[in-house]
């Protein structure tokens, strides 16, 4: 499968949701991101490459003001992989948003 980039996107962390899956959630840099989209972690397995199940606003307040972040939720990844992308949040940093239409 052949993808373009289309969007990027800066993590900030992750955690999982029972019965929803792994939330990505930062900032969109650059470009676009939708469900059907792919989130491009082949730097923590070459084989990653995640389907959009979701995509999100998260409220967090810094400073008694409101900022909002985007959350990107993903379905399809074991338990292996889901602690893999948690204990190396740090690398992701910022990733691409993959298109393949």
């Amino acid at each position: 499968m052949k993808f373009d980039i289309v969007g990027k996107f800066k993590v900030f962390t992750a955690f999982q949701i029972t019965g929803r899956g792994l939330f990505l959630v930062g900032e969109l840099k650059s470009g676009t991101v939708k469900v059907g989209d792919y989130i491009n972690l082949t730097m923590i397995d070459s084989t990653l490459v995640p389907n959009i199940s979701a995509v999100e606003l998260v409220l967090r307040y810094e400073e008694n003001e409101a900022v909002e972040d985007l959350a990107i939720g993903v379905k399809e990844l074991d338990d292996i992989v889901l602690s893999k992308v948690q204990d190396s949040i740090s690398l992701l940093q910022t990733i691409s948003i993959l298109s393949n239409d």
